[in-house]
């Protein structure tokens, strides 16, 4: 479990100054891989549709890239004691927006309308 977890504005900063360095989009893993975020290294990430999750644990899923199962297990990622009044021992699952989000345009044709106005 990590011993120290950044504020909001540190993580910010964190992000920020990592990519300006990189010239080009690199994954949630890689950056985990990297030691971008000491506490994070070594964990492995959950892939998916709009984000990517970082979870504490045994975890196991279906890639639909491959069809193949993928199981792997990180340390424990909780909360500590008399962190901002959260009561120690709560699971964590931080999300992490990445670049698959496409932009959807919404038309009358393109989800059922219950009620006309």
């Amino acid at each position: 479990m990590p011993e120290d977890f950044l504020t909001a504005e540190q993580a910010k900063i964190l992000v920020e100054e990592y990519m300006a360095k990189e010239d080009k989009t690199v994954s949630t893993q890689e950056i985990l891989d990297s030691g971008a975020v000491p506490a994070l290294k070594g964990f492995h990430i959950r892939p998916g549709k709009v984000s990517d999750s970082i979870p504490g644990g045994k975890i196991e899923y279906l890639d639909k890239s491959t069809g193949q199962m993928v199981e792997f297990e990180n340390p424990p990622l909780v909360t500590k004691q008399g962190l901002a009044g959260i009561t120690a021992g709560l699971s964590l699952r931080p999300m992490v927006r990445t670049e698959r989000i496409q932009p959807m345009i919404l038309t009358e044709k393109s989800f059922h309308l219950k009620h006309k106005f």
